[in-house]
C-alpha cells in the first residue's frame, strides 16, 4: 500500500485503496492480522488458506504466509497436495513448495517398495513439469535408474494423449540413462511405444541421442568413467545402489561402494567371482569395508576384483567385483 500511496499514482490523490478483486471476508482477515496479528477464520479448507496466502504473498506480508503454510489447512494428503503444490509454485512459496515435494517423493517411495502397479491420484494429476521436477532430483527415493524409468513410462501411459510429444520427450530426459543397464535400453526402452515414431520403428531424435549415449557409455564399461565427459546422465542419486555388473565394469581410479551386508560380502569372498581363476579369501578384519566408498587402486584379473584401500585401517584388500556398487 505504501507504494500505491506514496508514488503519484492515482491513490495518492484520492486517499484511497480499491480492491475490486478481493473480497470483503478475505481483506478483514488479512487486515485483523496485520493490525492485530491474530485473525479467526475458518482454515478447515485448503481453499480459504490458499485463497489467504495468495493476498499475502501480493502484500508481502512474509510472516502471515509462513503461519498460514504451516496452519491446519495446508497439511498434506491425497486430496489436496497437487492444488496446494500448484499454488506453491505460482507464487513463489519456496518452503510450501518443498514439503510438497518431499510427500510426493514419500509416495513414489511406498509405490516402489509395493510394487508399481497403478499410480496413485497424486502422481496421475502431476503436470509434466511437476514430475520432471521430481525425476530431476538427486533426493528421488530409487535404488536403480531402472526405477526411474518404469514410473516415467507409468505415468507417460497414465496420461494417453493429454502429453504432447514434447512433454513425452522431456519427461524421458530426465532418466539418467547412462545407468541403466544396455538390455533394459535395448529390450524395454527402444521397443516402448511412448519412445517411437508414429511409424512404431524409429525412436525420437532426441531420444535416440541420449539411448546411443547410454548403451556407449555401457559397453565401455569401467573405462567409460575416464573416456567420457561427465554428464547429468551419469550422476548417482542419493539412494543409488546399482551393482557392478561384471569385472569389465571397473576401472582403476573409479569410486566404488562395498556392499553393507557383512556376511553376504564374506560369502563373496570365499568363492571365485564368475570368470575368476582365483578366490579373495576372507579375513575377519575385512568387516570394516562393509558399506565403505572406496577408490580402485588396481584391478586384479585372477580374482576378477579390485585392490582397494581399507579408509579405516589403510591397508589394501582385495574385492570381487560383484561385492562392488557404483558410488
Amino acid at each position: 500500500f505504501l507504494k500505491m500511496l506514496s508514488s503519484g499514482m492515482r491513490e495518492q490523490t484520492t486517499g484511497e485503496v480499491h480492491l475490486p478483486d478481493v473480497d470483503t471476508e478475505r481483506l478483514s482477515a488479512i487486515l485483523a492480522w496485520m493490525y492485530g496479528r491474530e485473525a479467526v477464520v475458518d482454515l478447515r479448507s485448503a481453499s480459504v488458506a490458499l485463497s489467504l496466502l495468495e493476498l499475502a504473498k501480493r502484500w508481502e506480508v512474509g510472516e502471515l504466509c509462513d503461519q498460514l503454510s504451516t496452519c491446519e489447512a495446508c497439511t498434506l494428503g491425497d486430496a489436496n497436495v497437487l492444488p496446494i503444490w500448484e499454488s506453491a509454485q505460482r507464487l513463489s512459496l519456496s518452503k510450501l513448495e518443498s514439503r510438497c515435494r518431499e510427500f510426493v517423493m514419500g509416495q513414489m517411495a511406498a509405490l516402489l517398495k509395493a510394487g508399481l502397479s497403478s499410480l496413485p491420484p497424486s502422481l496421475k494429476g502431476l503436470s509434466s513439469m511437476q514430475l520432471k521436477s521430481l525425476l530431476d532430483s538427486d533426493d528421488l527415493p530409487v535404488a536403480s535408474e531402472t526405477e526411474v524409468l518404469e514410473l516415467a513410462l507409468a505415468y507417460i501411459k497414465e496420461q494417453g494423449s493429454s502429453l504432447s510429444l514434447d512433454e513425452v520427450d522431456e519427461v524421458l530426459l530426465t532418466v539418467r540413462w547412462r545407468l541403466v543397464p544396455g538390455p533394459v535400453i535395448a529390450d524395454k526402452a527402444m521397443r516402448d511405444p511412448a519412445l517411437l515414431e508414429a511409424d512404431g520403428r524409429t525412436l525420437r531424435p532426441r531420444l535416440m541421442a541420449a539411448l546411443s549415449d547410454g548403451m556407449q557409455f555401457q559397453f565401455l564399461g569401467g573405462s567409460a568413467w575416464g573416456k567420457l565427459p561427465k554428464t547429468p546422465a551419469n550422476r548417482l542419486r542419493a539412494q543409488h545402489r546399482i551393482p557392478i555388473r561384471g569385472y569389465c565394469g571397473l576401472a582403476p581410479g573409479m569410486a566404488v561402494r562395498v556392499i553393507s551386508d557383512v556376511e553376504h560380502l564374506r560369502h563373496l569372498c570365499k568363492r571365485c567371482a564368475p570368470g575368476a581363476r582365483l578366490k579373495v579369501e576372507w579375513v575377519s578384519e575385512m568387516r570394516s569395508l562393509a558399506g565403505a566408498t572406496c577408490r580402485v587402486k588396481e584391478l586384479r584379473d585372477e580374482i576378477c576384483g579390485a585392490q582397494l584401500e581399507d579408509p579405516l585401517e589403510h591397508v589394501d584388500r582385495y574385492l570381487p567385483f560383484d561385492a562392488l556398487l557404483l558410488a
